[in-house]
């Protein structure tokens, strides 16, 4: 047995192997905590990216309730403005800028 025991410890080609079986157990094992603690972050600042350039490349969105007729709002998507563009009057909360149809200046 002590002579298996002293091949095993001394024997190069094994002791190599261990070595880089740690080194790869130490750099496994901080790669773990960098995904742990930094993961979140990157996340979070990942969404308000994809946030700012969806409104760079599609604009603000219409809003509902502002009291003005925007594109592509009318009667039955926004009843809370009262939009009746396109019907050929201009009249209410219609004007030139919100319904270019009916109020042509």
């Amino acid at each position: 047995m002590k002579k298996y025991t002293s091949i095993f410890l001394f024997h190069q080609k094994a002791q190599t192997a261990i070595e880089y079986i740690l080194l790869l157990s130490a750099v496994t094992a901080i790669v773990l905590v960098g995904f742990k603690t930094y993961l979140v972050q990157s996340r979070k600042a990942s969404k308000e990216f994809f946030n700012e350039a969806t409104k760079a490349i599609m604009g603000e969105k219409n809003r509902c309730g502002n009291g003005k007729c925007d594109d592509f709002e009318d009667n039955t998507r926004c009843p809370i403005d009262e939009c009746k563009c396109g019907d050929g009057k201009c009249e209410g909360l219609e004007d030139n800028i919100n319904c270019s149809s009916d109020c042509a200046a």
